[in-house]
């Protein structure tokens, strides 16, 4: 029953290339479907040429001049895919499944360790000792045994400015390689945490406010996902999954009750699921018990992404004017990563939870300027740097997160 599948589908695409003879084949191939390893046995596709090194290398406006951005994208696998489902539900498994099935580069789930060690490898949870209480650190692993600490709040919304700054980097490997990533859960779901954590009292209204604020005011800059997927398990069977992996901080945890976990799945059924299925492809799944990624494989090589125009809401994010308006943000993701952070700075001071007292502010970066490595990254000799005057690091794309 595969094979007729995939034979079907290789002869629309066969049907389509031909009908569509008289497109530029930049334009006719730039959203067209994916295609999986048998797929591409079958089809030749042109080979994506050397990645443009955006981590070592600034890209300057020229630079696109002979390195098109509409190449880049014309590979059919040029997607932006996120997989998503609540705890435990196998989104790292289907993740990597399609990484390996259709070459996208995979970009895992993160968690604080990027905000708190930073690239010399230090641990900011090694000084919480000397830490005022609002300033210590608070982590997955605090949130789920004690998700009533004032900081919960301020927890999700780094989270949410973590999966930001990740997608941006997805976004620009993608426009700078031609290469399609796959990503699990996104800026554009996050809020069903913050849903949650708000129904079970983990998170104060005015805290949810905060969030919503800083969502609103940073999530219109980035371009959606082409495709979301998402694994539906029963809360029971989540809970029979966390047992099972039998992480310490999981298992009795204040914070993944019952309760909890049913606010996430209805904020994403509710909220989340509705919402970017007007703007993205969606395939929702039955994960109860993993399924079969063949099937899985082939409903993406079904899909038809070259069937939508600028007339319509779905993909309107990837419907580029022309070359130009693609390289416009391929450089703004590319260049422009630290900037986007200042999206993020909306006063809000009418929440205490979410407010670090000045005098704690001043206490913490006394105890962080008596360590070692006061200077950029690659120019601390008191942290083993060498060959300083020459150093040109200060021009590398931080691909860290502790600015935050």
């Amino acid at each position: 029953m595969a094979t007729l599948c995939r034979t079907s589908l290789l002869k629309t695409i066969i049907s389509n290339n031909v009908a569509s003879s008289n497109i530029p084949p930049v334009v006719a191939m730039q959203k067209r479907g994916m295609y999986g390893k048998s797929m591409r046995v079958m089809v030749k596709i042109p080979p994506q040429q050397k990645p443009f090194p955006y981590l070592e290398k600034e890209m300057k406006v020229w630079h696109t001049w002979m390195d098109r951005t509409s190449a880049r994208l014309a590979h059919p696998n040029a997607k932006v895919i996120c997989v998503e489902g609540s705890v435990a539900s196998g989104k790292t498994a289907v993740a990597k499944k399609l990484a390996e099935e259709f070459d996208l580069k995979h970009f895992p789930e993160l968690n604080m360790d990027v905000v708190y060690i930073d690239r010399y490898g230090r641990n900011q949870r090694d000084l919480d000792h000397l830490a005022p209480d609002s300033c210590r650190t608070y982590d997955h692993v605090k949130f789920c045994t004690n998700p009533f600490h004032p900081t919960a709040s301020s927890y999700q919304l780094n989270m949410m400015i973590i999966r930001f700054m990740q997608y941006v980097d997805a976004l620009a490997h993608m426009l700078n390689s031609g290469q399609g990533v796959v990503l699990e859960r996104s800026p554009f779901s996050d809020f069903v945490f913050i849903e949650a954590m708000n129904k079970c009292g983990f998170a104060s209204d005015g805290a949810k406010s905060v969030y919503n604020d800083q969502r609103k005011n940073s999530i219109t800059e980035l371009l959606r996902p082409h495709l979301v997927l998402y694994l539906d398990v029963p809360v029971n069977v989540i809970q029979d999954r966390i047992k099972a992996r039998n992480y310490p901080h999981e298992q009795n945890s204040k914070a993944l009750t019952d309760e909890y976990l049913t606010a996430l799945e209805m904020a994403y059924k509710t909220k989340y699921l509705k919402d970017i299925g007007v703007h993205s492809e969606l395939l929702v799944y039955d994960w109860t018990e993993p399924g079969d990624m063949d099937i899985v494989v082939e409903d993406m090589e079904r899909i038809d992404f070259d069937k939508y125009t600028h007339h319509d809401k779905k993909l309107s994010d990837w419907n580029f004017i022309n070359d130009q308006d693609m390289s416009d943000h391929r450089l703004y993701f590319t260049n422009d990563r630290q900037q986007f952070l200042t999206f993020f700075c909306v006063p809000r001071f009418d929440v205490p939870e979410m407010i670090i007292p000045g005098e704690d502010v001043v206490e913490m970066e006394r105890i962080l300027g008596e360590r070692p490595g006061q200077y950029a990254y690659g120019f601390n000799a008191d942290m083993g740097d060498t060959n300083l005057l020459f150093n040109d690091k200060r021009l590398l794309r931080d691909d860290k997160y502790s600015t935050f």
